[in-house]
């Protein structure tokens, strides 16, 4: 049970108490919002939305992965039961044709999207090449994650990238940067939600 506030439709506010230390704020008889001895409780709600745009490029020769400059956010969550959906849309490619650009997210220094190991494969959340043809695009790649940090600090995400070889993994442009209308430049984001517990 609870002590009940509910802004009824028909009859305006109505109040019913007990002892049970519970309150639920009500709207038509719909509970709301829980408020008990550990905090607020309004889960699935969107608590906040960070975002950050990089729109320069970035490049690596790492064969580890490493953090995009400037593709990170941080969030400092409201409760330790909140949830954070990470989402990055990441425009990457290797140097050269059939050479692989590997992209995943991190927070702090634990990686939250991964595939399973597999032998000598790299573990990745998503890959890029250019293919013979194909040396002008530039295809993002999107990502999501639903990240429990059980943290109120605040808590960096990171968008990291490797690449295979003796060769280069290039952020927001084309392995063959040629300057002209032929060719272009992106942008790259990651987003996130706090997700009340």
């Amino acid at each position: 049970m609870a002590s009940i506030i509910n802004a009824d439709t028909s009859d305006g506010l109505k109040i019913s108490s007990d002892t049970s230390g519970i309150i639920e704020l009500q709207s038509g008889g719909v509970t709301k919002m829980t408020v008990n001895s550990s905090g607020v409780s309004n889960s699935g709600k969107i608590l906040q939305v960070l975002q950050t745009i990089k729109k320069d490029t970035f490049s690596t020769t790492s064969n580890s992965y490493v953090p995009i400059t400037g593709l990170n956010v941080s969030i400092t969550p409201s409760a330790t039961s909140s949830k954070i959906l990470v989402m990055a849309n990441v425009s990457a490619s290797g140097s050269a044709v059939n050479i692989p650009a590997h992209v995943t997210i991190r927070r702090g220094t634990t990686y939250i999207l991964l595939g399973d190991p597999s032998g000598s494969r790299t573990r990745t959340a998503g890959t890029h090449c250019s293919v013979y043809g194909t040396e002008r695009q530039l295809v993002p790649m999107s990502m999501s994650a639903l990240d429990s940090p059980n943290t109120t600090s605040a808590t960096t995400y990171h968008v990291n990238v490797l690449v295979a070889g003796s060769y280069t993994a290039y952020v927001n442009m084309t392995p063959f940067d040629y300057d002209n209308t032929g060719y272009g430049r992106a942008c790259s984001q990651i987003t996130v939600m706090e997700i009340a517990g």
